[in-house]
């Protein structure tokens, strides 16, 4: 298992080149989900942090016996297509169990509360999205570096099981989206549960404020419309839900 991690420098982007590299790596999603497709063996996640924490990353795995590098190279290749930022690359090989355990670079604990709400895709985000993105990762007005939003590659030969066959019916999505903000401090509940709320809100504001009817949505964070008020993290990697 070829298992990487990309980092840019978000001080070389401005809105237009944001725009780029996440409308690259949707398109990409679009023609790389089918079942047979090659590039389902290559599992990424979009990392698009706040600018104040200073990069942009993108980590994932190939799961392939031979041309695992190439098949990196081509992804890299497109998403940063029209991008002024040269990217940074590690990569490291490792047994498939070690990839799945490892969980994200820098990830928080051992106490850390949390936001997160999460939406699957059945094509890119629209232009408007992307524009709601960048304001939101990019707003001074909320001063704190953590906050991201997640693009996840979905989609091969889980799209061919039938909706009602398993108790997961996003059986037609080619992608997801995860937004997630984390912190410590009990008294900055209501200002980073605010940003996060006000940036799904926007994302769909052309339909309410969520996601369309038919259109496959997940609250996270709260159980009968309640939030998750603290959740204790485990020290060690976990296992993210890799399948495809």
């Amino acid at each position: 298992m070829l298992s990487f991690t990309i980092t840019w420098d978000w001080d070389g982007f401005d809105k237009a080149s944001f725009a780029r590299m996440v409308r690259n790596y949707g398109e990409w999603v679009e023609r790389n989900s089918a079942p047979d497709s090659p590039s389902t063996r290559l599992y990424s996640e979009l990392q698009l942090n706040r600018r104040r924490l200073g990069t942009l990353g993108m980590i994932g795995q190939v799961s392939a016996a031979s041309g695992a590098e190439r098949l990196l190279d081509d992804h890299l290749a497109v998403i940063n297509r029209g991008v002024p930022v040269t990217p940074v690359r590690q990569v490291r090989n490792q047994p498939w169990l070690a990839s799945a355990l490892a969980g994200p670079p820098g990830e928080p604990g051992p106490v850390w509360r949390l936001k997160a709400k999460s939406a699957y895709l059945r094509r890119r985000l629209s232009d408007r999205q992307i524009d709601v993105l960048h304001h939101h990762l990019t707003r001074t007005d909320y001063d704190y570096q953590g906050g991201m939003a997640n693009l996840f590659s979905f989609g091969g030969r889980v799209n061919t099981v039938a909706p009602d066959a398993t108790a997961t019916p996003h059986r037609d999505k080619i992608m997801k989206i995860l937004l997630i903000n984390g912190w410590e401090d009990p008294a900055d509940d209501h200002r980073h549960i605010t940003w996060l709320r006000e940036l799904y809100h926007d994302l769909y504001a052309d339909t309410g404020g969520v996601p369309a009817p038919g259109d496959a949505r997940r609250r996270r964070g709260g159980a009968g419309g309640s939030e998750l008020r603290s959740r204790v993290l485990p020290t060690v990697g976990r296992p993210r839900g890799r399948c495809r």
